[in-house]
């Protein structure tokens, strides 16, 4: 991961450049995500971050990797929630619920008892054997990996699997070694050679494992709604950020969240090139 950083930090500066049509001598300041996350790869960003900011004498700030998932809708939508609104932060390392009441003050609603949505997913890539990388080299990481397969051949009649068990049911926290290690257990009692070349097993364990994953996000977040509710708090806006709930699965699942009042908006992530235009514009 810390040479996949060091590789592609140059090209990924390049080309936000590009697309805001902007050169780095237009830019205000600099900003790097200093945590949470892998140390290896942060200290790629700091570096880079505080040497750009050096040599243009520009300032620089280090942001907070949960604190800019749950701000980043301020910048990049036509209309931006009011405080308070729930965001609901899905990534590689983290999964919780935050209530935002400022761009300072946050307070986490839920947090994972065991292991991140991510983590799971990408356990699971690697249990079905998955490629990370496209044809033409292009690295796309176990999540993506995981949807492609789960997307795959629509038409295809796939056998049928006993439910996934519900994680932590009624409760205001999140658990995915279960839906993991449910996986592992379906691919234990498959001979290795059969889970190579049944693809309609291996597209229907797929399916139902992130259908697990979403079906326990949705649920979670109408618990919190409900508490903010009984709490007393108005919240009228969910958003979603993080790596993971870019899934187009899971993207198609916000509009099912069990709670919600008349007038409630749901962010989801936007591409990074519209992100962009959207930030320059302003």
């Amino acid at each position: 991961a810390t040479l996949h950083h060091q590789e592609k930090l140059p090209v990924a500066i390049q080309r936000a450049l590009q697309e805001a049509g902007k050169t780095i001598h237009e830019i205000d300041g600099i900003a790097f995500t200093r945590g949470p996350g892998m140390s290896t790869c942060l200290s790629v960003c700091a570096n880079a971050g505080r040497g750009i900011a050096a040599a243009l004498h520009k300032p620089v700030v280090g942001v907070h990797h949960m604190a800019a998932h749950a701000l980043t809708v301020l910048l990049t939508t036509e209309n931006p929630p009011g405080f308070p609104y729930l965001t609901l932060l899905v990534s590689g390392g983290h999964t919780m619920l935050v209530l935002v009441y400022s761009p300072q003050k946050f307070k986490i609603l839920a947090d994972t008892v065991d292991i991140a949505a991510g983590q799971a997913i990408d356990s699971v890539a690697r249990l079905l054997k998955l490629s990370w990388t496209l044809p033409d080299g292009t690295l796309i990481g176990g999540g993506a990996a995981l949807e492609r397969l789960a997307a795959s051949h629509t038409d295809l009649p796939l056998p049928t699997l006993k439910p996934f068990p519900k994680a932590n049911e009624g409760l205001l926290s999140f658990s995915f070694a279960g839906p993991k290690s449910r996986v592992h257990d379906l691919l234990a009692r498959t001979p290795s050679e059969t889970l190579d070349s049944d693809t309609p097993f291996r597209i229907a364990v797929a399916r139902n494992f992130q259908q697990a994953i979403a079906d326990q996000l949705v649920e979670k977040v109408g618990l919190a709604l409900r508490r903010c509710d009984v709490k007393g708090v108005s919240v009228t806006s969910l958003v979603v950020g993080g790596g993971v709930a870019s899934n187009r699965y899971f993207r198609s699942r916000w509009d099912r969240v069990p709670y919600s009042k008349n007038g409630f908006t749901i962010s989801r992530p936007e591409s990074r090139s519209s992100v962009l235009r959207h930030i320059y514009a302003q």
